[in-house]
């Protein structure tokens, strides 16, 4: 989110089913798809990730889009329905696969470093949650937002992070997300952190048994856009 802290965001996770269109498809998606999607005025910022994790992905694309709007469940439906009406009119990739979807609300407070909105965003470390322990959710909550942030902050890794719950949440999906935003290559950012911070916390007490890491993702940048995004390409 580059130092914003949006209401919600829209998350798209999205493969192309054919490696030969790759390219089309990321012009597609950065010179169609985006400034479609933004201009209707469902979302004010886009941004697009690609995967930089080693390990065979699940999705190659992500898509963030920021909204300011409250009704959250209603926006989910009308960006499932600007999609549909894109399709109909040709606007969409033949060859885009969309592996998973879902509206997110934000929760916590801005998660800020002096370098906040002045590093650069080479990428995203994502972990997607749950509490093993509903008896335990508003502990589980504070731990996040009161030590766990702070702490990965404090390693100088990641400069801005956020806390979202899902707006619906699904089966077998974690109910919260976390977003680290690092100027470094992300893939390092998040190993220097398994490898040498986690022991750490871990040894100091730092960490909770009760959180389930239902998904991690590790991206990097490439392309952000705005409201006025079609400015850009004309």
């Amino acid at each position: 989110m580059e130092g914003r802290f949006p209401v919600g965001i829209r998350t798209v996770l999205t493969n192309c089913r054919e490696a030969s269109q790759d390219a089309a498809f990321n012009e597609w998606y950065d010179r169609t798809h985006l400034p479609d999607m933004v201009g209707a005025g469902l979302a004010v910022h886009a941004l697009r990730y690609k995967n930089a994790d080693p390990k065979p992905p699940a999705a190659w694309y992500l898509a963030i889009y920021e909204t300011p709007r409250d009704d959250l469940q209603r926006v989910g439906e009308e960006f499932a329905s600007l999609a549909k009406h894109l399709d109909q009119q040709g606007r969409m990739f033949r060859d885009v696969e969309i592996v998973r979807r879902a509206m997110w609300r934000r929760i916590g407070p801005s998660f800020t470093t002096p370098r906040t909105s002045q590093a650069r965003t080479d990428g995203l470390f994502i972990i997607e949650s749950n509490c093993t322990d509903a008896g335990q959710e508003d502990a589980f909550n504070a731990w996040y937002d009161v030590t766990h942030i702070p702490d990965l902050l404090d390693t100088g890794l990641f400069q801005t992070a956020y806390r979202f719950a899902a707006v619906t949440p699904e089966p077998d999906r974690g109910r919260y997300l976390a977003i680290y935003e690092t100027d470094r290559p992300p893939w390092e950012a998040a190993e220097e952190f398994s490898r040498v911070h986690r022991p750490r916390l871990k040894a100091a007490g730092r960490l909770i048994e009760g959180i389930e890491i239902t998904w991690r993702g590790i991206y990097r940048h490439l392309i952000s856009l705005t409201m006025d995004v079609r400015s850009r390409f004309t």
